[in-house]
């Protein structure tokens, strides 16, 4: 039988900054069986979610929820685990690929399959989404059903368009145009989506393992259910940008027709990005202007390099130009003055946000060890350090170190002008990129450092320095890593990360009083439908009366 030799090596694609493009063909088919598989996976257990009958309005009922929904979860971990064990120990090598390609895939889907799921079994009996009428809530359905009647958003909206133009669609299709409704299904299943879709970003840029452990864990801390286009944006918006950076880098050495599709392919998912959120691409916009004036090869291939970013900018204004005009016209008159909590805390801080984070907290911030600093900022700043030291020269760490930089710079400058402008400008928000592209950093210090390793050669076990007598199966081993489930392992860890944190932000949803997570599920349940009745779950004395703004518009 042939003896499988998975070395670390095996994880790792290079950087593309520093490597031609892989070939296209077959590529291109292993990353749609991917894509099938993770949306599978991610359908799945929110479909599996509408099996599960419990009142959520009862503590009792949430935890019973929650189970149900993290047991056929953990029944599927435990199957690709096995499963990946068994091809390597049985399989060929091109089986084994295809297992660890596909049991990533499948796990990045069953991450965000199980909180779409949970967040579903919160709002069961409820046919509004979190929030109800309320707030960001209220104004989307608003505006998305002026768009199903053909009114169109109004130009002052400063709301992204592709949304809400998606919800139209979707309450057009599925709810005879009640918006109302539309955004609870829309929502449940963009939140399924999210890890499917951070994976497959990261997989045009990384192997499989590497994708979930750079591309998926960082999304921890960031998923809102609420609204969970903004920070989607965010999880496409970053490596879109090392693929481009990486594009300019080798430009002067790649065909002008290639470069032409590279830069069309790249402008048309950024413009769409840009319509799904657009506040990434101004805290990054000024360190982005930076990158493209120091990556520019002025001097080895200038003519393609125009070629690439000319036919990405041409597609991308085809797309977003006219959100981006509009956007800089109301940039003068259009300002943010809404101040909450956050508005008030240390600028500084960054670590958790006060709406999504666990539990009820006796101060804000939460107290840190080291000169006021926690020990998770620490180990953030550590895994800058390292992925600086390693890998200063990969697209992946320049860029993500860069937006990062950037972020930080526009909140500080919108912050320190708060007073004298009484604005806000939604400096807050940056906090989910400077997280998100620090996690992304400390991933990829994991990754330079295994890089560093596999260059370590480590003594074989022979017949002569093994205990075991030659021609056993131990004597026979060409090497200490010969047979080691290393997939296997990780796999089994990121599983079990994925399921404990999946529940815990399921169950930050679940409806109650007090902080905002489970106090907007709240908010769906104690919304009359509109029939005047109260969800089946509510007390019909808990039931407030609330305007339906998208209603209102129609009468209009």
């Amino acid at each position: 039988m042939t003896t499988l030799n998975w070395r670390p090596r095996n994880l790792i694609r290079r950087d593309p900054g520093d490597q031609a493009a892989a070939p296209g063909g077959r590529r291109w088919v292993g990353l749609l069986a991917e894509a099938g598989v993770a949306m599978t996976a991610a359908a799945l257990l929110l479909l599996y979610s509408a099996t599960i009958h419990v009142n959520p309005m009862k503590r009792p009922g949430q935890v019973s929820g929650l189970a149900a929904m993290l047991l056929p979860f953990m029944v599927i971990a435990i199957a690709i685990v096995v499963a990946v064990l068994l091809v390597q120990r049985f399989g060929r090598p091109v089986h084994y690929t295809w297992a660890v390609r596909l049991a990533c895939a499948a796990t990045a889907g069953l991450f965000t399959g199980l909180i779409a799921g949970g967040v579903a079994v919160a709002l069961h009996g409820t046919p509004w989404p979190i929030n109800g009428v309320i707030s960001d809530s209220s104004v989307i359905q608003k505006y998305a059903h002026s768009v199903a009647t053909g009114h169109g958003i109004p130009d002052d909206s400063g709301y992204p368009p592709l949304y809400i133009y998606l919800l139209a669609a979707w309450a057009k299709l599925f709810y005879n145009g009640n918006t109302g409704y539309a955004l609870k299904t829309l929502s449940l299943v963009t939140v399924a989506l999210i890890g499917p879709l951070a994976y497959l970003m990261w997989r045009t840029i990384l192997r499989p393992v590497w994708a979930l452990i750079i591309g998926v864990v960082p999304t921890l801390p960031l998923i809102d259910p609420y609204k969970p286009y903004g920070n989607l944006s965010l999880f496409i918006f970053i490596p879109a940008l090392a693929l481009l950076l990486s594009a300019l880098r080798r430009s002067p050495v790649t065909e002008p027709r290639r470069l032409i599709a590279v830069g069309a392919g790249l402008g048309l998912l950024i413009g769409l990005d840009f319509l799904l959120y657009s506040g990434w691409f101004v805290w990054s916009a000024a360190g982005m202007v930076v990158l493209t004036l120091a990556y520019f090869p002025w001097k080895a291939g200038p003519k393609r390099a125009l070629i690439l970013l000319g036919s990405t900018a041409f597609v991308f204004l085809a797309v977003a130009g006219w959100t981006l005009s509009k956007l800089l016209l109301m940039s003068t008159d259009n300002v943010d003055r809404y101040m909450y909590v956050d508005t008030d805390t240390d600028p500084g801080y960054f670590s958790i946000w006060l709406w999504v984070q666990n539990g009820k907290p006796d101060q804000w911030p939460p107290l840190g060890e080291l000169g006021g600093v926690g020990l998770f900022a620490i180990l953030l700043a550590i895994g800058l350090g390292v992925s600086l030291i390693l890998g200063a020269r990969r697209s992946v760490v320049i860029v993500a170190a860069t937006c990062m930089a950037s972020a930080w710079v526009m909140r500080l400058w919108y912050a320190s002008h708060m007073y004298r402008d009484n604005a806000v400008q939604l400096w807050p928000r940056t906090s989910w990129q400077i997280m998100y592209c620090l996690l992304v950093l400390c991933g990829f210090s994991i990754y330079l450092g295994v890089q560093r390793l596999k260059r370590i050669k480590l003594p074989k076990l022979t017949p002569a320095a093994s205990s075991a007598p030659a021609g056993t199966a131990g004597g026979a081993r060409s090497g200490l890593r010969a047979r080691l489930p290393l997939h296997a392992g990780v796999l089994a860890c990121l599983l079990l990360l994925f399921g404990m944190s999946g529940s815990a932000i399921a169950n930050k949803y679940m409806p109650g009083p007090g902080l905002y997570p489970a106090y907007r599920s709240m908010l769906a349940h104690i919304t009359p439908k509109l029939d005047g009745k109260c969800p089946a779950y509510t007390n019909p004395k808990a039931c407030v009366p609330r305007k339906h703004p998208w209603l209102d518009h129609l009468k209009k």
